[in-house]
Order: structure tokens, then C-alpha cells, then sequence
């Protein structure tokens, strides 16, 4: 599902011809679970059953698949309507595959006439359920969830097909294959997400979802019209940064661009050691070398996805910018700088540097834009020239476990 834009941040803005500094350029350096869990197996036959038995008479159908000889009877079309390396197929497959809190896949297929029309794709996981009273954060419970993933919405159905998928979603928590579903930064001009806000019943339904925006920059030809889109202050305030980096460090610093399998190890370990300073790792997210996302790592770098980053001050690494190129499209997943360096603000001169590299490449090379993907900033805004809205939220099993998650969602004043 393609975002209808919200926002087009800076085009209608008058832009003085102002010229900003070219910044020098870098130089380049590069147990499976099964998918037969049994009581997943039997819950999605059954729905599968009462809803093609339901929806048979318009022409409308909705498959559950679970298994990966299910998934790859229809790679080909999933391929066609996919434009998130993170909804893609095998990558999908590789998570399922390298996670261990994950059960099973869990993709919903909307088809009439045969035609597939859309896919809602997700996984059964034993996930932790965020529990808080206040400001204080409280143990959080194991909890048996439907995952639908970010970027797995898929085709372009009516609201018609949008409102047999929730009908569905609310099947399979009634019969028992989850406790729960949450749906994770789903568009919310998508049509899918108002029929979860009101389709199904009041009482499994999220009543505080959370929403955000979400950014990109599209990358125009040549640093001159790069410099040239920014907003009149954001350029300024770019400007500025450049300038105070290179007053510190310009004979200090070095660019690293990391990309192949080979690479890997020394990657992680530079990235590793500006992670673990950075104010994410002590929120518990944002990059880290555990086993399940170095299996993801190495599969992206194995596609030719993989697109690291790493700065450097006088030989010690400095700020990070991990991506991955999918479909001409850089999708920044995991940026860090170390607190020591803020005054120089070296993850914004970093940035900046990828962003003209890219605007100088050509041919088969071209970047077309870069997604900042999940939580907002300052310097995205400033940055990016599109932006939209994401949702997410969770639906609620009708059962007494379903009411009392429900019941921990409600903030406390």
C-alpha cells in the first residue's frame, strides 16, 4: 500500500538562490521453527472455511497461509506488489526463520475472481506486551500476538476487501490463534485502517492508537538542487553544522562505506561501539549485535541491500548510518552518534554526506529518495520534503485474556 501523501514539507516554499557547501567526498573500504505449529495450522483451516464459505457469493475470497510452501506458491505476486524491504518475501522468511519468539507466519490474502488483490502480512509471536502506569514501566507479560508487520499492507483493495480483512483479523482472535494483533505504523489513510478503528466490535477495539510521522527526502540530480530544496532556515542551519564539524575535525575524519558479506564483522564492531553510547541503547532499542539481527544483516548484505556508514575521528568511530537499498530507495533503519561529539554534531554531517553522495549517482546507481522510516526528528524534518502519517494500534481477542490487555491500554491520568 502506497502512502497518499499528507505533506509535500517544502516544494510551494520560496527558495532564495543560495548555493551550500559540497562537502568532501568519502571514499569506499565493504534453527528454523516450524511452520507446521499445529494449533495455528487448525485455527487458520477453520477460518479459512467460514470465510471463503461467507464471502463466495461476491466473488471474494480470504486465504490464511502459514506455511513457506503456501508462501512460495505465491512469491511472484507478492514480489510485484512489494516496495518495503521489510514486507519482502524472503526477508520475511528470514525473520521468521531467525527469530525464536516466532511461531509461525501468518499472511492474509484477499482474492477475487482468483486475483490476488491484496496481502496483509503478518506472524504469530510470543511478544512482550508494554505495560505502564504513568511514567513507570511494569513487568511486561508474555502475550500471544498477530503481528502484522510494518510496510505488509499490500495491493490496492476496496473498502469492501478492507472490511472482510478486519472481519477476518476478528475471526482469529475469537478462534484462538492469537490474544491479540497489533499492527505496526499501518497507514492511516490507508483504508484498512479506519475499519480497525470501527469495523469490529467496541470492545476489541483500540481505543488510544498511536500515530506518527513518517519522512523522506526525494534525492533530486546534483548537490547544487539538493542544497537548493531545503527550506531557507534548514539550509542555513545545515550550513552551520558543516561548518562547525570541519572546524574541529576536518583533518581528523574518515568515511567508511561497509556493504559486503565480508565486511561484516568489522562493521558490526565499529557500529557496535557508537551504539552502545547512544541514548537508544538505553531505551533498549535502535542497533544491536544479537544473533537475530546479525542473521538479517548478513542476509541483506548477501541481496547487495546492506549500506552502512560508519564516521570516524581520528581513527575512532564517531557516528554510524546503517541502511538498507531496496527498489532504489534508501531506508535508513539505524543512525547513532557518540554523546561526546555532540557539540559538533557529527551524525548531521554524516547525513549530509550520504544524502550528496547519492545525489551524485547515475544509471542503474541512482538513489531516488531515503525513508527515515519509524520516529520523527528535528533533522528529518528539516531534512525531507514528504511526509505522512503512521498508525498503530491493536485489536483485542473477545475472550477474558483479550479484556484484561485491553484494560492495561486505558492511560492512567
Amino acid at each position: 500500500m502506497k502512502p497518499k501523501i499528507l505533506k509535500d514539507d517544502y516544494a510551494t516554499q520560496s527558495q532564495p538562490d543560495i548555493e551550500g557547501p559540497k562537502l568532501i567526498e568519502m571514499t569506499a573500504v565493504e534453527q528454523t521453527p516450524s511452520f507446521s505449529d499445529a494449533e495455528n495450522a487448525r485455527s487458520a483451516s477453520r477460518q479459512n472455511s467460514v470465510i471463503s464459505a461467507e464471502l463466495s457469493a461476491s466473488g471474494m475470497r480470504i486465504r490464511v497461509l502459514t506455511s513457506e510452501q503456501e508462501i512460495d506458491s505465491i512469491r511472484d505476486v507478492w514480489k510485484s506488489l512489494c516496495t518495503s524491504p521489510n514486507s519482502d518475501p524472503d526477508y520475511f522468511l528470514t525473520v521468521v526463520r531467525s527469530s525464536p519468539e516466532v511461531r509461525s507466519a501468518y499472511v492474509l490474502i484477499v482474492e477475487r475472481d482468483g486475483e490476488i488483490k491484496a496481502l496483509l502480512v503478518g506472524r504469530v509471536e510470543d511478544r512482550a506486551f508494554d505495560v505502564h502506569l504513568g511514567y513507570a514501566r511494569l513487568p511486561q507479560p508474555k502475550v500471544k500476538t498477530l503481528v502484522f508487520i510494518y510496510g505488509g499492507f499490500l495491493g490496492t483493495p476496496s473498502q469492501e476487501e478492507c472490511a472482510a480483512l478486519a472481519d477476518s483479523i476478528s475471526q482469529a482472535l475469537k478462534s484462538g490463534v492469537a490474544d491479540v494483533a497489533f499492527f505496526n505504523h499501518l497507514l492511516t489513510d490507508s483504508p484498512l485502517y479506519p475499519m480497525l478503528l470501527r469495523h469490529v466490535g467496541i470492545l476489541a477495539r483500540d481505543r488510544f492508537p498511536n500515530t506518527a510521522v513518517h519522512r523522506r527526502i526525494t534525492i533530486p540530480a546534483g548537490t547544487d538542487a539538493l542544497w537548493k530544496q531545503f527550506p531557507y532556515k534548514a539550509r542555513g542551519n545545515f550550513r552551520w553544522n558543516v561548518k562547525t564539524f570541519l572546524k574541529s575535525h576536518a583533518d581528523s575524519y574518515s568515511i567508511e562505506f561497509l556493504s559486503k558479506p565480508s565486511e561484516l564483522d568489522d562493521m558490526v564492531r565499529k557500529v557496535e561501539a557508537v551504539a552502545t553510547k547512544t541514548y537508544q541503547r538505553g531505551l533498549g532499542v535502535g542497533f544491536g549485535a544479537n544473533p537475530t539481527e546479525l542473521d538479517r544483516l548478513r542476509f541483506k548484505a548477501e541481496q547487495g541491500w546492506l549500506q552502512v556508514y560508519v564516521l570516524s575521528i581520528n581513527g575512532v568511530p564517531a557516528a554510524f548510518l546503517c541502511g538498507t537499498l531496496y527498489q532504489s530507495v534508501f531506508h535508513a533503519d539505524h543512525m547513532g552518534f557518540d554523546p561526546e561529539y555532540r557539540r559538533s554534531s557529527p551524525g548531521i554531517f554524516l547525513t549530509l554526506n550520504v544524502v550528496e553522495k547519492f545525489c551524485e549517482l547515475k544509471g542503474d546507481k541512482r538513489v531516488t529518495a531515503i525513508d527515515f522510516g519509524l520516529g520523527d526528528a528535528r533533522y528529518k524534518a528539516d531534512l525531507c520534503n514528504i511526509s505522512w502519517e503512521d498508525g498503530s494500534l491493536y485489536l483485542f481477542a473477545p475472550r477474558l485474556r483479550g479484556m484484561v490487555l485491553s484494560a492495561y491500554r486505558i492511560p492512567v491520568l
